[in-house]
């Protein structure tokens, strides 16, 4: 099904981080959300930044470290020992930057950025990120990324376990499951969806959709392969971010034996 583009502010977004977790005993990690806003105000223009984590405070000490860590690389700042609120807050004030001018566009700007434990099993934990910026005009800026550890080692699913990732079978799921994102029959259909740059063709005469220019897959609280491509990549704003989820069963002969002891 076709996702439908809703700004959300991160306060709404948190609800996903209380899923309930399939997993018990010493295995389950636990998280604490740590939250900050900064808000300046001209007149009509209100420009403000929301910053919401989860942290991972408690279970096995290499998973921990393995999430925290990811989540450090990502932001791009760095954790003082346990200090997470204040971590929270100087990631908040660097994403916070009030325009030169007063006028930044109709109602102000705005920019947010959730991170958030999206589920947990008692063999993986997903995380899932959010930004979005807003400068005034018909629309903003959305990001989004996920990422998949491992619980018995803290290690992140990643490409390199899709055995062949650049090969035209594994280019034909990504086609095949992309109609499912566009709610679409039919393979034409699907290509009129699509940028023309963003796809590829094939000496037999066929065309496939471009690998996304960063490959993160993760996996979904359904056991799917996730490949995600960004804002404007291959596809039209109001298209989203465009994903393939890709099941299991699908795609278990093309993992190499560590991406299947994931599932």
């Amino acid at each position: 099904m076709k996702k439908t583009i809703i700004t959300v502010m991160a306060a709404a977004l948190l609800a996903s981080s209380v899923m309930m977790s399939s997993c018990g005993g010493s295995g389950e990690i636990k998280f604490k959300n740590f939250r900050d806003s900064i808000a300046e105000g001209k007149g009509n223009n209100v420009s403000f930044a929301v910053t919401s984590i989860d942290f991972p405070v408690k279970g096995d000490k290499q998973v921990v470290s393995a999430i925290t860590d990811w989540i450090v690389m990502y932001t791009q700042g760095h954790l003082d020992g346990d200090k997470y609120k204040k971590y929270v807050a100087d990631v908040n004030k660097k994403i916070f930057s009030v325009p030169e001018s007063g006028d930044a566009g109709f109602g102000g700007y705005e920019n947010s950025f959730e991170l958030h434990k999206s589920f947990e099993t008692n063999k993986l934990i997903t995380m899932l990120g959010l930004s979005y910026t807003y400068l005034g005009g018909a629309h903003g800026v959305h990001k989004s990324v996920g990422v998949t550890f491992r619980k018995s080692d803290g290690k992140a699913f990643d490409k390199e376990m899709i055995a062949d990732y650049n090969s035209v079978g594994f280019k034909k799921l990504i086609k095949k499951y992309m109609m499912e994102y566009f709610d679409v029959n039919d393979y034409e259909s699907l290509r009129s969806c699509l940028f023309e740059e963003g796809l590829e063709a094939d000496p037999s005469g066929d065309w496939w959709v471009r690998l996304p220019g960063s490959f993160l897959p993760y996996i979904d609280e359904e056991g799917r392969v996730v490949v995600m491509y960004g804002l404007y990549e291959i596809a039209p704003y109001a298209s989203g971010e465009v994903e393939a989820c890709i099941p299991y069963e699908e795609i278990k002969d093309r993992l190499t034996e560590e991406g299947k002891a994931y599932f």
